[in-house]
């Protein structure tokens, strides 16, 4: 009677999907149940600000506050707490975390400008990087890093859009436009040259684009949908524009959807003949509990057992358990079928898995590790923006990854030569493979998935790419003959178990880069190992990605959601299925405010290639908002639905965005508390979402990538 959302249910009959809502005495949302009965409860304060979040299993996330509402300490469960200091104007100056033996100064310090920028990060490691900006304008002009190297950026005069990054070794990322739209993107003066450029029609979509003069084309129906990309024909439902299927040559895939739009099952055929087939069971929150899958005619049955708070516990094959986890109160791993034993240290950090010893780094980042038996040890190296720049195997290889202005791996060497580049669409895109000369060896053209490519061309011959639900590539399979050039099969947390072609193609579990020599996979910001299932580095915006804990893998459901960015979790199944943790929080923007600054280049070069056109890199139609509300998270503004993605369909396509997504925005206290990680969601992938200057607010733009 007082008009508070209290149930909210999708579906009907046996089938549908009921969340419940309770609220205490003062108005605020102090208890939700979701639709298999798991109840989170909240401890609420006198102003409405969230102070204990009790999960379904009775551990608990406590928080603390300044009297400005600023988080003071994020205390994860039987872990220490983190602090945080804020300055008079409320940003962050100072990131503490759980004392480590052996670390004096274990903080992050951020100082400012009067105009409230990032001056100066100060690293746990004694590291100092400095922004620089011009006077006038008040743009980011050049990154000051340790030993005397700088980034550096130009913009053109008449419309101070970024023009060129200069990286640390002189290379070079430029850029041209036709009034807002992005047309190149260019790597020059280092060992890893070439241009994307774009075309478009009328309406401003992408009509084609161009590597290095190899140009792939986009066709669209009349409602602006993808329906072409290169050879590949894109098949969708009349009624609402799913994707049910594609065609390239002779190989057709064929989808059904259930009444959620999840993914029910997928078949596969060249010619009439199978050669990939999968059948899923869903629970009621969406989360795949049995696969019934068929590759090459063997058929092999998977059931998956989750915890309470959703991890992955118990994995059945042909019913024999196959793999057994478990895990402390923050999500470590602590045993692999009781056998294989993991410990860890107060800020998380892996100390022993199995025969394995780690060291980190002040910062958190993996350092190395030590096979306790052979004394066989691998090093890893890193710059001051978290990437791996370097790692030396125990038999003297030498592993050295090139880094373009906008943190994407470009190349590797081994043993000082370059073996592999290279170029992108978008920050997340590889379209095109280079070999160490410098020729283009393979292109990708991506359609249907935003992860992985649908298909690749090479040595004059076109490749299909069939994946899984989460992008990792099974079959690769050549379009003129039918033969299967490459199969891959991983166990469940990305361990590969068979690679009958071992480098054919660069794409690994979940889509991310895999290097056949280290073992780990690249995603976006981080890199993570399949043996451990966790990242070799922090979160580089903390706790705004969403997990209690900073090495943490998707809260150890790598069976329903993926994490392309390396920073959260990028499908939106995580929200769909009830992932848990302090995200249902507004945490510390700071951290994320301060990752975004020190890559400002980066995320200008972003809003540019990617965000300032009408459509993503497969053409796709992004609407414009011009209706923002406040929402109590902090002083950050999030998207209404009016100004949420145009289309719809599976989650984590970027041809079929909408399903399992919600744009929405929370205006109370209590819905924010529960719904606040599906507003920063959002804002964590491009920083679009635009902080506060008056109470009024401002107008920002709902365009999101994933």
């Amino acid at each position: 009677n007082r008009g508070r959302l209290t149930q909210v249910t999708e579906g009907e009959g046996d089938q549908a999907r009921t969340t419940t809502l309770r609220y205490d005495d003062k108005g605020y949302l102090d208890k939700l149940t979701d639709t298999v009965g798991r109840e989170s409860q909240f401890q609420i304060d006198a102003v409405g600000r969230v102070t204990t979040q009790i999960l379904p299993d009775s551990r608990q996330i406590n928080y603390s506050y300044d009297p400005n509402g600023n988080v003071t300490a994020i205390t994860p469960p039987s872990k220490p707490l983190h602090g945080f200091e804020y300055t008079k104007v409320d940003l962050q100056k100072q990131y503490t975390p759980p004392t480590v033996t052996g670390i004096e100064q274990p903080q992050t310090q951020y100082a400012y400008n009067l105009d409230q920028q990032l001056l100066k990060i100060q690293r746990p490691d004694g590291q100092i990087i400095d922004f620089v900006y011009d006077a006038v304008k008040q743009r980011l002009n050049r990154i000051e890093l340790p030993n005397n190297e700088s980034i550096s950026y130009a913009y053109f005069d008449n419309t101070g859009k970024l023009k060129t990054i200069t990286d640390t070794e002189g290379s070079t990322l430029s850029y041209t436009y036709d009034g807002s739209l992005p047309l190149s993107e260019t790597w020059g003066n280092g060992e890893i040259t070439g241009t994307l450029t774009r075309t478009y029609n009328n309406e401003f979509r992408v009509t084609a684009n161009s590597i290095n003069g190899h140009t792939v084309n986009y066709q669209y129906d009349d409602d602006g949908l993808l329906t072409q990309v290169g050879n590949l024909i894109l098949h969708r439902k009349a009624q609402n524009g799913f994707l049910t299927g594609t065609t390239l040559g002779n190989l057709i895939t064929q989808q059904t959807l259930n009444p959620f739009g999840e993914v029910k099952g997928e078949t596969v055929t060249y010619q009439g003949n199978t050669l990939y087939q999968v059948a899923y069971q869903r629970d009621k929150l969406g989360r795949i509990i049995q696969k019934l899958e068929t590759i090459e005619g063997e058929t092999t049955t998977y059931h998956y057992h989750y915890n309470l708070v959703g991890q992955l516990v118990e994995v059945y094959q042909n019913g024999v358990s196959f793999n057994r986890y478990d895990y402390d109160d923050n999500g470590n791993r602590l045993a692999l079928n009781g056998v294989v034993v993991g410990s860890y240290d107060t800020q998380d950090r892996l100390v022993q898995y199995g025969e394995n010893q780690y060291t980190y780094t002040n910062n958190g980042e993996l350092q190395t590790k030590t096979h306790t038996a052979s004394h066989q040890t691998t090093s890893y190296t890193y710059d001051v923006f978290t990437n791996l720049t370097r790692v030396e195997l125990p038999n003297g290889t030498e592993i050295e990854y090139l880094i373009d202005g906008r943190d994407r791996r470009i190349g590797k060497k081994v043993n000082g030569q370059l073996v592999q580049g290279f170029l992108y669409q978008g920050a997340l895109n590889p379209v095109a493979e280079l070999d160490g000369s410098g020729n283009q060896v393979t292109r990708f053209v991506y359609g249907g998935r935003s992860n992985v490519p649908a298909y690749l061309i090479k040595n004059g011959q076109t490749f299909r790419i069939i994946a899984d639900s989460l992008g990792s590539p099974r079959l690769v399979v050549n379009i003129a003959t039918g033969d299967i050039a490459q199969r891959i099969d991983y166990d469940e947390f990305g361990n590969i178990q068979l690679d009958t072609n071992q480098g054919f193609q660069p794409f690994g579990f979940a889509g991310g880069i895999y290097d056949t020599e280290t073992g780990l996979v690249r995603f976006g910001a981080r890199d993570y190992d399949p043996e451990v299932g966790r990242w070799t580095a922090k979160d580089p915006i903390d706790f705004d990605g969403g997990d209690a804990n900073l090495y943490g893998y998707i809260w150890n459901d790598p069976i329903n959601s993926a994490d392309p960015s390396g920073l959260v979790c990028g499908t939106g199944a995580c929200v769909a299925v009830g992932a848990i943790g302090v995200g249902v929080v507004q945490a510390v923007m700071a951290a994320y405010i301060a990752y975004m600054v020190a890559k400002t280049a980066q995320a200008v070069a972003n809003a540019i290639a990617d965000d300032d056109a009408p459509q993503d890199e497969d053409g796709v139609d992004w609407t414009e908002s011009d209706q923002w509300e406040w929402s109590d998270d902090g002083g950050w503004y999030c998207p209404t639905p009016s100004g949420s993605q145009s289309g719809g369909g599976d989650a984590g396509d970027p041809n079929e965005p909408n399903k399992n997504r919600e744009d929405k925005t929370y205006n109370t206290s209590a819905e924010h508390t529960r719904n606040a990680s599906k507003c920063s969601a959002g804002k964590h992938q491009k920083g679009r979402a635009r902080q506060k200057k008056d109470k009024g607010g401002e107008k920002g733009d709902s365009r999101r990538q994933y």
